[in-house]
Formats: structure tokens, C-alpha cells, sequence
């Protein structure tokens, strides 16, 4: 007991202190668009992201660094993640990059012990099985912006999307649905070492048009 509590005080001090609770927010389904039969014009896939959170990943430059060879990240990505990631809250997660592909997040599983502090994280990725043929009308997703956390709230770090032009945008409110959270223990790695607590994320309402997708390409 004297070891652990005066010889190695400071030590598991600052470990106790770094396990820490934290609340990780669960984005919900968008709502699917649909035409008047029920064809999807507006549907959601799985993929991956990578975020970092600034108290726990360190230095962002050093990062982008590290992950040359695990994570490929063109100059423009690398530059806006530096951008978001000083202006963030240290707490707070910061996309490294949307949409990994599989090799790029199989990789970084295997890395995962070397980034304190950068998750891969699944989310659901907007497309449209009719490409162009919709996008008039159907319009399109994108990164969430300055404006868009505004209209948003507290709720907007649930998102990494929202509607930019069509009725993507026009039903933003309806088709995003709410997000719910996850409260984790973690571990002195940042490791997460069990689920405390789950608020499950409502879908988004699905929308269904008044256009028939077989009167459109004709």
C-alpha cells in the first residue's frame, strides 16, 4: 500500500485522472427519399471516418505525419483538417477523413495502438442509385458548415452531413433525424472498457415524392 500510495503516488494519480467518461454521439439514419412507388432515389450505405480529438491526439501536424503510409490524405484534406482541428474544442472530434476505404480502415485497425485519441468510426454515407437523372430535384449532401451548426445547435456534432441544394435541403429538419449518444468508460489509452449507457438515434423521415422515377427517364 505504501508503494502504490507515496512511492508511485503521482503516477497513479495522473493515471486515474485520464480515465475519464465520455459521450460519444450517435447520428441517426437520414430519412430515405423515395418516388411514388417507393424507389429509392435517396439511400444510405455503411462506411468509415477517422476522428481525432485535440486533448487526447496531440499535436495535428505531427499527426497528419504519422499517418502518411496507414491513411493516404491529399494537401487539401490535410489543410482543412489543420484548419478545423485548431478552431475545435479540445474535447471535441474532428474528422481526419470521410469515407476510408476498406484497406485504408483495415489498416488503421491494426495501427489503432499508435493514435491515442483517433477513432474509426462507422457512419452512413448518402447515394443516389439514379445519379444524375434526380439531382435537380432530389439535390445533393455535403460537409456541414459555419451556417449549418448554427441552425443545428448543441445537436450539430452528431453530423457530418446535411441537405446543400434540392430537397435534401428544403426538408434538412425532417430528413436528418435525431441523434442519440453512447457514455463510454475508457481506459488510460483511450481505449474504450464498456458501455454505460445508450440512447438510440431516431431515423430521419422518409420522404416520398409525388414523381414517377420510370416518367422521368423517359
Amino acid at each position: 500500500y505504501f508503494h502504490l500510495q507515496v512511492v508511485q503516488h503521482d503516477l497513479y494519480a495522473t493515471r486515474s485522472e485520464n480515465n475519464r467518461l465520455r459521450l460519444v454521439p450517435v447520428a441517426p439514419a437520414r430519412g430515405l427519399i423515395l418516388d411514388r412507388k417507393g424507389r429509392i432515389l435517396a439511400d444510405n450505405v455503411s462506411a468509415w471516418r477517422l476522428e481525432a480529438v485535440p486533448e487526447r491526439a496531440g499535436d495535428g501536424a505531427a499527426l497528419l505525419a504519422n499517418l502518411q503510409g496507414v491513411v493516404a490524405m491529399d494537401l487539401e484534406q490535410q489543410a482543412r483538417f489543420l484548419r478545423e482541428y485548431k478552431a475545435s474544442r479540445p474535447f471535441k472530434p474532428v474528422t481526419l477523413k470521410l469515407r476510408l476505404a476498406e484497406d485504408e480502415a483495415a489498416r488503421f485497425a491494426v495501427n489503432r495502438w499508435r493514435f491515442p485519441g483517433v477513432e474509426l468510426v462507422p457512419y452512413l454515407g448518402r447515394v443516389y442509385p439514379y445519379g444524375a437523372l434526380f439531382a435537380h430535384v432530389v439535390g445533393y449532401v455535403g460537409r456541414i458548415d459555419d451556417k449549418d451548426l448554427a441552425t443545428m445547435g448543441d445537436a450539430g456534432g452528431a453530423y457530418t452531413h446535411a441537405g446543400k441544394t434540392g430537397l435534401e435541403r428544403f426538408y434538412e429538419q425532417e430528413l436528418r433525424g435525431k441523434p442519440g449518444y453512447r457514455r463510454l468508460e475508457t481506459n488510460v489509452a483511450g481505449r474504450t472498457v464498456r458501455t454505460l449507457e445508450t440512447l438510440p438515434a431516431a431515423p430521419g423521415t422518409e420522404l416520398r415524392l409525388s414523381i414517377d422515377a420510370d416518367l422521368q427517364q423517359a
